[in-house]
């Protein structure tokens, strides 16, 4: 199997994983998107950004460069956080939006639980 086959597949598994659901584009078998002739490639990046830092910011400045990049700010029930996924979620947009990255990345907030 093809390294590029072998990333799409652990992307839609962790999609999966995170939102219970997967979408996936149509694409031809060169693995571009349908009819575009570009190739459709993406990284997630998740964490609680509890809070939102420059390390953070690098880790997503240096992804984007290559990729279009979701960040997935999670919240895990059995924690306590002072601010909200979707405050944190609404702080990482506006750092984004201030360092001209909103075109290449996608913020998205999600509250974890583990399957009992």
């Amino acid at each position: 199997m093809e390294a590029n086959v072998k990333i799409r597949y652990f992307l839609l598994f962790i999609q999966l994983l995170l939102f219970g659901t997967l979408s996936v584009a149509a694409t031809d078998a060169g693995g571009c998107e349908a009819g575009t002739g570009v190739e459709k490639t993406g990284l997630i990046y998740g964490g609680s950004f509890n809070p939102p830092t420059l390390g953070h910011l690098e880790m997503i400045r240096r992804l984007a460069t290559d990729h279009r990049v979701t960040v997935v700010v999670a919240a895990n029930p059995a924690k306590t956080y002072p601010v909200s996924p979707e405050v944190r979620k609404q702080l990482l947009r506006r750092i984004l939006d201030a360092e001209g990255l909103s075109a290449r990345v996608e913020v998205l907030s999600h509250n974890y639980s583990r399957p009992d």
